[in-house]
C-alpha cells in the first residue's frame, strides 16, 4: 500500500499561503492509509517503523491547523492499542508515555 503523502505537502503549502487548502478527501485517504498500515504491521509483526511514520504525518496536520476527524484519530487509537508506542500512547491519551 503506497502512503498519500501528498497531502502532508499540499497542507504545508497551504499554511505558508503558496497553496490552497488540500481537501477533507485527501486528508481521509491519508487517515485510511495509516490506518491500514498499523493492521499490517500488528498482523505480520512487522517493524512499527510504519506506525510511527503515519503518526508524524498526523501530528503534522495538526500542527499546521488541520484537526483530525474524531473518528479517523479514534480509529488509529484503537488500532495502535498493544503497540505499546509511548509516544502514540501519549498522543492517543493512553497513559503518560
Amino acid at each position: 500500500m503506497v502512503m498519500p503523502l501528498n497531502y502532508l505537502a499540499k497542507a504545508v503549502a497551504w499554511k505558508l499561503g503558496i497553496g490552497s487548502k488540500p481537501s477533507g478527501l485527501g486528508q481521509s485517504t491519508l487517515g485510511a492509509a495509516v490506518n491500514a498500515w498499523v493492521a499490517v504491521v500488528k498482523t505480520k509483526k512487522t517493524g512499527c517503523y510504519r506506525i510511527n511514520l503515519g503518526w508524524m504525518h498526523m501530528v503534522a496536520v495538526e500542527k499546521l491547523g488541520l484537526a483530525w476527524p474524531k473518528r479517523i484519530k479514534n480509529d488509529f487509537c484503537d488500532a495502535t492499542k498493544g503497540t505499546d508506542i509511548p509516544t502514540i500512547d501519549h498522543w492517543c491519551g493512553r497513559k503518560d508515555g
